[in-house]
């Protein structure tokens, strides 16, 4: 996908809704850091589609309010969305932050009737590290060793459809080792298996949900081939990919920004972004 659309996002919400209600929840007593905000419109009845959304920040910083815009527009669009916190690097080293995107997952799924969610229509939505462990929620809620069964919600089954902007999704592939390394807890040379595991590439199979890439072509820090090379793999076993590539701008910036300028917005934040999302969530788990 390369068409370029000039309109923001307010024309891509047309007919929502201004106020938003938030409510945080703990969603795995166990650990303080596992909180969830419950965000929808005011006003919305009955059983909707939802949205579960994990923020970046190379595993080891950012929360749930660095990317709530995002989610808020979800919510004023007529879905109900969640903002996900997990345990951050040491505390989140592999597989902790995964169990705990697996464990909000399975809250959602678990208690769908009192959060007004239709379980067979949530989608699961991230940035950067974000992506990548939404990634896994997509494609490996098969693997026994990526879900905690002592989630007091039990396991999680996979969403209907899948959305990563600059998503690590083949860790051993990508330049920040460093950093990658210090979330996996083992360098690559001793335990290839593990990051091999912590990678959604690995876990792809014909039943996973579609997945829409947004990327920006100038991204320095999670290049554009990990989801390009995500999605061929994808296609290979049948599954629905798309990728939106976005002229100008890195991991960090806007579309268009260019990659001298510090503009801090992220895909999610693009005019064309905005279209081919609520196209996508449209066309995966339907209209609110």
């Amino acid at each position: 996908m390369t068409a370029r659309f000039a309109i923001p996002w307010a024309l891509a919400l047309t007919g929502c809704v201004d106020a938003v209600t938030t409510e945080p929840v703990n969603y795995d007593e166990r650990h303080p850091a596992a909180v969830l905000d419950v965000v929808h419109a005011s006003t919305a009845p009955g059983i909707a589609p939802a949205v579960i959304y994990v923020h970046g920040g190379s595993w080891r910083s950012g929360s749930r309010r660095s990317e709530k815009g995002v989610v808020e527009q979800m919510a004023r669009a007529g879905y109900v969305a969640f903002n996900v916190d997990y345990r951050l690097v040491p505390e989140g080293t592999f597989p902790a932050a995964v169990d705990d995107v697996f464990c909000a997952l399975a809250y959602v799924q678990a208690n769908a009737d009192e959060l007004g969610v239709d379980p067979a229509r949530i989608a699961v939505m991230g940035y950067s590290a974000g992506g990548h462990l939404t990634g896994l929620l997509a494609t490996a809620t098969d693997v026994a060793a990526l879900q905690d069964d002592a989630c007091p919600w039990g396991r999680a089954v996979a969403p209907a459809a899948m959305l990563s902007a600059a998503g690590p999704m083949d860790l051993p592939t990508l330049s920040t080792g460093a950093i990658v390394e210090e979330f996996v807890g083992v360098p690559f040379d001793e335990d290839p298996a593990t990051w091999a595991l912590a990678s959604p590439v690995t876990h792809v199979t014909s039943d996973d949900p579609p997945f829409l890439f947004v990327h920006a072509e100038h991204d320095l820090i999670v290049p554009l081939e990990q989801s390009e090379a995500m999605a061929v793999t994808l296609r290979a076993a049948g599954v629905g990919a798309e990728v939106l590539r976005l002229e100008g701008g890195g991991h960090f910036l806007s579309d268009g920004a260019g990659l001298g300028e510090g503009q801090l917005e992220g895909p999610f934040d693009t005019a064309e972004a905005a279209m081919a999302l609520f196209d996508f969530l449209e066309r995966t788990i339907g209209a609110p």
